[in-house]
């Protein structure tokens, strides 16, 4: 009696860690959307969204890989963040756009190593995440608390 009681306890906790892995993830947001969560949990210097004049010369994005997007740096200042929020069109603009997005990323780190030294630990701690068809670039001294909120959402 009491090894059934255990069999039986057993295949229900299986039951139980399989339906827990097997909850749908919560979709994330639009990109501006997803910002404003981001400034209303994460205390950030003030940042203009910059994506129709910078993005594709800074990145090499076009507009026709993805459907929104939201391009920030800071509105002031020479510091190294740089938040970039990209809804991509497809699942393959989606790795072009990472691809994208992790060259951006390396590139700020040779330039660092050169010129602004000081910003290297927060570069270094730059992230480029891919969600579905949301890609992020996350450079910012309160990188980990940004990442913190698209756990949310897993």
């Amino acid at each position: 009696m009491k090894r059934e009681r255990r069999v039986l306890l057993a295949v229900a906790m299986a039951a139980a860690l399989l339906a827990g892995c097997s909850a749908k993830k919560e979709k994330l947001p639009e990109p501006q959307e997803l910002f404003e969560t981001i400034q209303q949990e994460v205390e950030l210097p003030e940042m203009v969204d910059l994506a129709e004049e910078l993005l594709l010369d800074s990145t090499g994005i076009s507009e026709d890989s993805y459907d929104s997007a939201v391009y920030l740096l800071l509105e002031e200042g020479t510091g190294p963040d740089e938040i970039v929020i990209i809804q991509a069109t497809n699942q393959d603009a989606a790795v072009d756009i990472q691809e994208k997005l992790e060259k951006r990323l390396e590139d700020k780190e040779k330039a660092a190593q050169v010129y602004l030294t000081e910003y290297m630990p927060i570069i270094q701690q730059g992230a480029v995440r891919k969600d579905g068809l949301t890609i992020s670039l996350i450079v910012a001294e309160k990188a980990e608390e940004i990442l913190q909120v698209y756990e949310k959402y897993q």
